[in-house]
């Protein structure tokens, strides 16, 4: 069992409060995606390599750790700033969860 595997894929997050982040991720990143990966247990979405979306994607991770505390999170920045990929894992709940709560992302 991963230290993941414990915890409840729950959103923290109020009704109102995640639809609110749902727009915001919507309106910062989703436009940035580049391509987009199904992964065995969640999903990848690779952006340009710069470094004002490195920083939009460093707040999503701050703020998602807060309210979805059973995502395993990476930021993966490729060699010769090709691109960044951020990874949303955590098992089949959790991609589930990605695939509901944040749909607009794999559109």
């Amino acid at each position: 069992m991963t230290a993941t595997s414990s915890i409840p894929v729950a959103c923290q997050l109020t009704d109102a409060a995640l639809a609110n982040r749902r727009q915001s991720v919507i309106e910062t990143l989703v436009p940035h995606i580049q391509a987009r990966e199904e992964l065995d247990d969640g999903y990848g979405f690779c952006f340009l390599a710069t470094n004002a979306i490195a920083q939009e994607l460093l707040v999503f991770v701050l703020l998602e750790r807060q309210c979805c505390p059973f995502f395993q999170m990476e930021l993966v920045f490729v060699p010769g700033n090709e691109a960044t990929w951020l990874r949303l894992c955590g098992g089949n709940a959790a991609k589930r969860f990605i695939e509901t709560e944040l749909a607009g992302m794999l559109a």
